[in-house]
């Protein structure tokens, strides 16, 4: 099921590269983690050399939890070209030998996809 999901976005994404610049476009770092007992994660990440991000970014995560996605809250602060994310897993029901599905959405401040389609 995930899979098609992924799909779906990417063919998405593929419909709108004519219109939009490749900057101006939301990106989606896909991840799993697991393994261990936290109450927290703590990521950095790398932001893409072509996103514009003069005016800051906007960040939305999401978890995978038993079959549908929810959105968590995340804490963030962009130093030099270094997102760092913290992200609460106290919502979740995942225990130390479980893994997580995570999704985080970067899209530059602003960013309206159905705006632009007008």
């Amino acid at each position: 099921m995930n899979r098609r999901i992924d799909n779906t976005i990417s063919t998405s994404l593929e419909g709108l590269r004519p219109r939009f610049r490749p900057n101006s476009a939301m990106r989606f770092i896909d991840l799993v983690v697991g393994g261990f007992a936290a109450r927290q994660l703590e990521l950095k990440l790398d932001v893409p050399e072509d996103f514009d991000a003069r005016d800051g970014i906007q960040i939305i995560v999401f978890a995978s939890e038993r079959g549908r996605w929810i959105e968590l809250p995340c804490e963030a602060e962009l130093e030099d070209s270094q997102l760092r994310l913290c992200i609460p897993l106290e919502e979740l029901n995942a225990g130390p030998a479980s893994l997580v599905h995570l999704a985080v959405a970067l899209m530059p401040q602003g960013y309206s996809p159905l705006a632009s389609l007008s």
